[in-house]
């Protein structure tokens, strides 16, 4: 199997449209575009997933200015003595400063600890992934410690040797703090709301941007808060995420980890545009509706990090070659977890058993990532656990001889984007706890991996409005090779336009109520007009500025 390292990117003329299940006559790219453009905000199908990466899409990632460098901390970089003090030391010199690049100069840093990014505006930086290389020679479970769940390794699916994340992550004995503290999984990673600064007290539709509160005196524009969404027990929150009717067939008693004793509450942090007496404009459209069941409260965003990063660098782990499922020990390389407004950056991944994995993260860029082997990986890329709007772009899976998953979303993450990648393993995997409104756009891959995972008790497959546009499926050793992609009873009220290289797939998707739940399909075995979504989204909604 040969796939090509470039994604397709020129649009080619239609001259007609294949008909296959759920698909009706006339529908192309370009009609479902241009449907689009007229309510980008309220389409039934397409969601406005305009707002992913840093800052919203609205300001390029910075290049900041170098206040430290850690070999003036005392690194080394001979690839023999243990760094990780030094880089320590040179990110609190750089967080003193205010906040900047901590240069990392050409060399290979042995790095026997983690690495843990836990102030606001502090950038590892390093000369080029070919120059720069961070060789972490223990797992967490040796560098941290075991963590299990039931009986499962809990480095599995977190946590990761460079982790961006807030002081409170570890407590003063070096553990994760809520680890052992009655809070199961994933609960410690949620984000951790400050107090209550109002609540919503009329009601509104998604694609709203605005709403009222009871008092606003705590609210100011460029506030990042968190909004959240009451789960109650009718699972009526639950059923509005997974978007068609036929869903309330759905057996909801048995979503255990998702439903409301567990799950109480959706969390959705959102920037603040403007505060005009009790009316709130927020920098960015509501994705559920506000109604006075689900109790719809603002709060402090809590501890978080924003501004922070790693780029231009390689980073070396040591994953076993044979991969047991569920029983890493976290040779994990990039960890993100109440963190919003960072990036990771041209960088190169080593022989790791999760890749990069983001978990309560908001509007973080991941661009120029190529992960190489020959070892297993768990995921290659992972969403999960209330993250909204990230990018993930100009990503290439080449080299590991096996990938278990591949780019994973989970536990009712929205707005988020995968675009401009190549797999040469892996799948669109989904563990469950039905994410929704996201976009897969301009990728090519494989779909060779092992199917979707997730516990029985997570619930839904995927929930709403979630679209594959433009994707290329290339020698695919499944006998039904569109599955999961090419799938309309996985995507409820979803589109899938523009899937080439296999058919579509009419089978029984796992975890959901099979039947027509309203996918469109359109462009069977066509480049679609536009070839990449997001990149249209994003320019629609800056030409209206």
């Amino acid at each position: 199997m040969k796939l090509s390292l470039i994604p397709i990117m020129a649009a080619m003329v239609l001259s007609g449209v294949s008909s296959g299940l759920a698909q009706s006559g006339g529908i192309t790219g370009a009609s479902l575009w241009a449907e689009y453009e007229k309510n980008p905000n309220t389409n039934p199908n397409i969601p406005n997933c305009s707002f992913a990466g840093y800052r919203g899409g609205d300001a390029a990632i910075p290049d900041a200015k170098v206040v430290a460098n850690v070999k003036e901390s005392g690194a080394t970089g001979d690839g023999t003595t243990d760094d990780t003090a030094a880089f320590a030391a040179a990110m609190d010199k750089a967080s003193a400063a205010g906040g900047g690049a901590v240069l990392v100069p050409a060399g290979t840093y042995r790095i026997e600890g983690m690495l843990h990014l836990k102030h606001d505006n502090v950038i590892i930086r390093g000369e080029g992934r070919d120059k720069t290389t961070l060789d972490f020679i223990n797992p967490l479970s040796t560098v941290i410690g075991k963590f299990n769940w039931e009986t499962k390794s809990a480095w599995s699916w977190s946590g990761g040797l460079v982790w961006i994340g807030p002081a409170d992550t570890f407590g003063a004995d070096k553990q994760l703090t809520l680890r052992d503290k009655g809070v199961g999984q994933p609960m410690w990673e949620y984000w951790r709301p400050g107090k209550k600064l109002a609540s919503v007290k009329a009601a509104a539709q998604s694609g709203d941007d605005t709403i009222t509160v009871d008092q606003a005196g705590g609210l100011k524009p460029g506030m990042m808060v968190m909004m959240s969404w009451l789960n109650p027990a009718d699972s009526s929150l639950l059923k509005a995420v997974a978007g068609h009717p036929l869903m309330e067939k759905y057996d909801w008693a048995s979503a255990a980890w998702i439903n409301s004793a567990n799950y109480p509450r959706w969390q959705w942090p959102v920037e603040i545009a403007s505060v005009k007496g009790n009316k709130v404009q927020l920098k960015q459209p509501i994705r559920l509706d506000i109604r006075p069941q689900w109790d719809v409260q603002i709060h402090e965003i809590g501890t978080s990090v924003r501004e922070a990063g790693i780029e231009h660098l390689t980073i070396r782990n040591h994953a076993p070659k044979g991969h047991k499922h569920l029983t890493n020990t976290g040779h994990n390389a990039i960890y993100v977890n109440r963190a919003y407004d960072c990036f990771i950056r041209d960088i190169e991944i080593q022989s790791t058993e999760n890749g990069i994995n983001l978990a309560a993260a908001k509007r973080v860029t991941v661009s120029g990532v190529t992960f190489t082997g020959p070892e297993q990986h768990h995921h290659s890329l992972a969403c999960r656990v209330n993250s909204h709007d990230n990018l993930f772009e100009d990503f290439i899976v080449d080299g590991p001889t096996r990938v278990k998953h591949g780019i994973n979303t989970e536990w009712l993450s929205s707005g988020n984007v995968w675009r401009r990648g190549v797999m040469k393993k892996g799948i669109f995997d989904s563990h469950r706890a039905i994410s929704f409104d996201s976009i897969r756009t301009d990728i090519t891959l494989a779909n060779d991996a092992d199917g979707p995972g997730g516990a029985g008790g997570a619930g839904p497959f995927l929930g709403k409005r979630i679209v594959h546009w433009n994707i290329r499926i290339e020698g695919s050793p499944r006998p039904v090779p569109g599955e999961f992609i090419n799938h309309p009873d996985a995507l409820p009220m979803g589109a899938i336009v523009g899937i080439q290289g296999a058919p579509v797939a009419t089978g029984k998707a796992p975890a959901t109520v099979t039947g027509d739940k309203g996918c469109i399909i359109a462009d069977q075995g066509n480049v679609p007009v536009p070839p990449d979504l997001y990149e249209a989204q994003l320019k629609l909604r800056h030409s209206k500025k």
